[in-house]
């Protein structure tokens, strides 16, 4: 199978490709916790990774469903 993408294409998508990733890894190194936050003592945090918000609740409500998955027009819900 041959590709029909024209070379201007295929360029001008690594051109967005490396533009978009490379003030990521240039940021990477700049790495520092947010204003007042912390880490939970329960979970530990990946190598150089940042904090840069939290949130900590008490309880919090979640929906556990207990069935076969069906779709019902545009949402999947429990049967």
């Amino acid at each position: 199978m041959t590709s029909t993408a024209r070379p201007s294409v295929l360029i001008s998508d690594w051109l967005v490709a490396a533009v978009l990733l490379v003030p990521g890894v240039a940021m990477a190194d700049d790495c520092s916790d947010g204003p007042n936050v912390a880490d939970h003592p329960a979970v530990p945090r990946y190598a150089g990774a940042c904090l840069i918000g939290s949130e900590q609740k008490s309880f919090e409500n979640l929906t556990l469903p207990l069935g076969k998955a069906v779709r019902q027009v545009h949402v999947w819900t429990a049967e």
